[in-house]
């Protein structure tokens, strides 16, 4: 009696343990999944990456836009009054009879030119029509231009080649006179903004030219070519100034 009690005793443990090593939850480590848990069986974090600030974004996109080049066209075209004076400081027998040495009349001018950051580079012509004579100019411009609360304001200083046509005068023979002249001078340009990209203005240009006359070789006698103290068979030179007053219409 005593041994079958043992025997059923023993099988009853021998069940039993045998059971709660299959429950769920008791599972051995040889069950893990590793694609699903770390090294110590639990489940990693999912890594996010970081958002950047919004202003880090807009200011990436400005350097993306700013580095086209930096570079502005500007094509501006005026008139307006202008005055000369060919021989105002110096004149070797430059002006012959009857020539109105200064005279006022039309101004006009275009000017191209390239905005690099505040410096301003470009080219410039002009032409001027007065009762004696016309006076054009090509030359280059270089200057910087400051915004303002209403526009903006330009500055340059402008050098060149002038050229003295169409002279008229009394004595025939003086007629269709031409000089060559080195031309300097300084401008201001004020420009308001009406409808982008275009803007109106007006601006103020002084120079200072030397104005050179090549001798004539046409006269037969020297008579022909002497008019009191002018003679054209000699060279002539002159330094004079001009002033301009203008209106334009500027595309930047």
């Amino acid at each position: 009696m005593n041994v079958g009690a043992a025997l059923l005793g023993g099988l009853i443990w021998f069940l039993s343990a045998n059971v709660f090593a299959q429950a769920p939850g008791s599972r051995t480590d040889s069950a893990w999944e590793p694609d699903q848990l770390g090294a110590t069986g639990m489940q990693q974090p999912t890594q996010v990456a970081p958002t950047p600030p919004a202003d880090a974004l807009s200011g990436a996109d400005e350097e993306d836009s700013s580095s086209s080049g930096g570079l502005d066209l500007r094509i501006e075209a005026g008139g307006g009054y202008s005055y000369v004076s060919p021989d105002a400081f110096s004149g070797d027998n430059f002006t012959p009879p009857g020539f109105e040495g200064s005279s006022s009349g039309l101004g006009l001018n275009l000017q191209l030119g390239l905005d690099v950051a505040l410096l301003a580079l470009g080219v410039r012509a002009t032409a001027g029509f007065y009762d004696s004579a016309d006076f054009w100019t090509l030359g280059l411009v270089a200057g910087a231009h400051f915004p303002l609360l209403v526009g903006a304001l330009r500055l340059q200083l402008e050098g060149g080649l002038g050229w003295l046509v169409n002279a008229e005068s009394r004595v025939p023979a003086v007629d269709g006179l031409t000089a060559l002249a080195l031309v300097f001078g300084a401008g201001a340009i004020f420009d308001v903004p009406i409808v982008d990209p275009m803007a109106v203005g007006f601006g103020i240009h002084w120079s200072l030219f030397s104005l050179s006359r090549a001798a004539t070789t046409e006269c037969v006698v020297a008579s022909d070519c002497q008019f009191g103290s002018f003679d054209l068979a000699r060279d002539g030179s002159a330094v004079g100034t001009g002033l301009t007053l203008d209106l334009h219409l500027a595309l930047e």
